[in-house]
This record gives C-alpha cells, sequence and structure tokens, in this order.
C-alpha cells in the first residue's frame, strides 16, 4: 500500500494528540478502575492505554 505524503502528515497530526486523547479519556475515573485486571480480562484500562500510546510513539518515529 502507498502512503501519500498527505496521508502521512494527517497520521502524524493524530498521533500527536494521542497523549491528549488519551488524558481526555481517562479523566475523573477512578485509579482502581485503571488498573483492575480479571481472568477474564488480564490487561487493565492502563496496559491497553500504555500499549496504544508506545505504539503511537514508534509510529510517529517510523513516519518521520
Amino acid at each position: 500500500m502507498k502512503v501519500t505524503s498527505v496521508e502521512i502528515e494527517e497520521y502524524l497530526r493524530l498521533l500527536s494528540q494521542t497523549s491528549h486523547r488519551i488524558t481526555k479519556a481517562t479523566n475523573g475515573l477512578e485509579e482502581a478502575r485503571l488498573k483492575s485486571r480479571t481472568e477474564e480480562q488480564p490487561w487493565s484500562v492502563n496496559d491497553i492505554l500504555a500499549h496504544l500510546r508506545s505504539c503511537a510513539d514508534v509510529w510517529e518515529i517510523v513516519l518521520t
């Protein structure tokens, strides 16, 4: 798949907003909820968001 420079700029714009969007999505949630894990859901909200943030950081580097 060929990616255009316009698409790359849009991806970078979205990636640059990742930390703000994570903060907005978790604002007001209790820490216990963010860290909660179960047998059925072994990844907590924090685990998932940390993974997404790491992915965004990597993709930002790859695209620049």
